[in-house]
């Protein structure tokens, strides 16, 4: 059995069958299989068995012990994923586990910031670059945060392109319009995103379809009472 957190995932089906990267408290691994509703950032435990493969060492996953969400993983994408230069992946860490989302103040404020070069590899050098840098593309971190994470760059930015200002608040209202509107959204990935709401439309349904499936899930609570 390994426990890690999944750090990045290079690809995904529909059948939510994916290739992980999965980092554990003795490094790095790759694993292969079905996460139902794998998303960034999650903690897991997985069973399986590590294999010699011509892509090199992998865990084939064979069940999903435990999964947990992790709610900085957006903060940690956005700080590292280019937006910000001057931050890496493991100074992002570092930042999200010193301030959270509360970073971002501190990145906006010009006085603020300078408090930053205590962090292990940021210097004062860096500190104009870092604030320019975050004013400058400020506008796509709710977007980042809302899909905790899960939206690289380039599709942040169509996202902004496509739904403007109020792009975060429209995710919310509906994640499956990503699907509909935005390329590498399939449905398995946007309804990770949006499994915590059953409230609204699902890309395939109908008004008469979503009445349907909220009595349904009332029906699986009351009998799990």
């Amino acid at each position: 059995m390994i426990k890690g957190k999944i750090v990045e995932i290079l690809n995904q089906k529909d059948n939510d069958w994916g290739r992980y990267r999965i980092k554990t408290d003795t490094g790095e691994i790759m694993a292969v299989g079905i996460i139902p509703k794998a998303v960034s950032g999650i903690n897991i435990s997985l069973e399986g068995k590590e294999e010699n493969t011509k892509y090199g060492k992998q865990y084939t996953i064979s069940h999903v012990i435990y999964v947990e969400q992790d709610k900085m993983a957006g903060v940690r994408m956005f700080l590292s994923n280019g937006y910000v230069k001057g931050i890496g992946k493991a100074t992002a860490e570092k930042l999200a586990e010193q301030y959270g989302s509360g970073i971002f103040d501190i990145l906006e404020d010009e006085i603020s910031i300078k408090q930053l070069v205590m962090v292990n590899g940021i210097t004062e050098n860096k500190l104009k670059s870092i604030h320019e840098s975050y004013i400058e593309n400020k506008k796509y971190r709710d977007i980042v945060i809302v899909l905790n994470g899960n939206v690289t760059k380039k599709q942040a930015e169509k996202i902004y392109e496509k739904y403007g200002e109020k792009a975060a608040k429209k995710i919310k209202e509906n994640p499956y319009r990503l699907q509909r509107d935005i390329s590498g959204f399939g449905f398995a990935k946007t309804d990770a995103i949006a499994s915590v709401s059953y409230t609204h439309l699902r890309a395939h349904e109908t008004d008469s379809y979503l009445v349907c499936r909220l009595l349904l899930e009332k029906k699986k609570e009351i009998r799990n009472l």
